[in-house]
Order: C-alpha cells, then structure tokens, then sequence
C-alpha cells in the first residue's frame, strides 16, 4: 500500500469521527430545542468533546502539512482558525444556565461547523478514492489487484 494511501485513510477516519461528533452533538441540541432533553444533560454532553474536537482537528492539520497535502491542509487550518476564534471569544461551552439563551447561536455555530467538516469530508473521501485507483493503476498494483480478484474468485464456493 502506498504512504499516500495510508495517509488519505487516517485522515478519512480523523474526518468521519468529526463528523460524527458534529452530528452529535446537532443532535443534543435539538433535543434540547424540543425539550426531550433538559439543559444540564445537554450542556455536559455537548461540552465533553469539545477539548477531543480541538486535538483531533490539530493532529488532522497536522498529519496533512507533514504529508504536503498543501491544498488539505490549508482548508484545515481555516476551519481550525475558525475554531480557535470561537475559542478565544469564549463561546465554545455551552452554560447549562443560560441553554435556552445561547441555544441559537450555539446552534447556528455547530451547524457552520457541521457544514465545514461535511465538505471536509467529501474531499478526503474523492481523495482517498483517488489514491486507491492511482495505487491499482501502477504494474505493481495491477498484479496485487490482479492476485487479490483471483483470491476473491476462487473462496467463492456456491457460485
């Protein structure tokens, strides 16, 4: 497998869990608006991965300028500028308090974030697809592709 390769699928799961954590925490917050949940259940979840969103999002930046993906890497580091921003205006944590007060904004916030690693998402996605059909395409990867296919064919017993 290439290094290209490896790289475009730790960022994909890097990018994934983002997106899941964004869904989850969309998901609180609607709950919240709809009042099946109450506001200090949905601040306590929706302030747990804060700190964890951060790091990975500094390691997927990271991984990204250390492989040269330039292009990447430049789409991360505005969506970490981003982050940081919200960070230092301090309207990262949601106040169990004052939910109702701040639930549009904080909505409004993770909805722009959601929309960012969405698009994030289908470029590493193209890019790793990508990567893959670069890697089949060589002689090499056509011979692997080519054994594995012949592997595949012959374990298929009822057919």
């Amino acid at each position: 497998m290439s290094f290209d390769f490896l790289t475009w699928a730790f960022v994909f799961v890097l990018q994934a869990a983002l997106l899941g954590k964004g869904m989850f925490t969309l998901i609180h917050l609607t709950d919240l608006e709809q009042d099946h949940t109450n506001p200090f259940d949905c601040a306590v979840a929706v302030n747990k991965f804060v700190s964890l969103e951060f790091a990975v999002q500094v390691i997927l930046t990271a991984v990204l300028f250390l492989s040269q993906k330039w292009f990447s890497a430049a789409l991360h580091v505005a969506i970490l500028a981003y982050l940081v921003s919200v960070y230092l205006k301090k309207q990262v944590y949601m106040d169990a308090v004052d939910a109702f007060k701040q639930l549009k904004h904080i909505k409004q916030w993770r909805f722009t974030v959601f929309a960012l690693y969405c698009l994030s998402f289908v470029f590493v996605t193209y890019r790793m697809v990508e990567s893959i059909i670069h890697t089949v395409l060589t002689p090499e990867g056509r011979l692997t592709a080519k054994k594995l296919f012949q592997e595949a064919a012959s374990s298929i017993h009822g057919f």
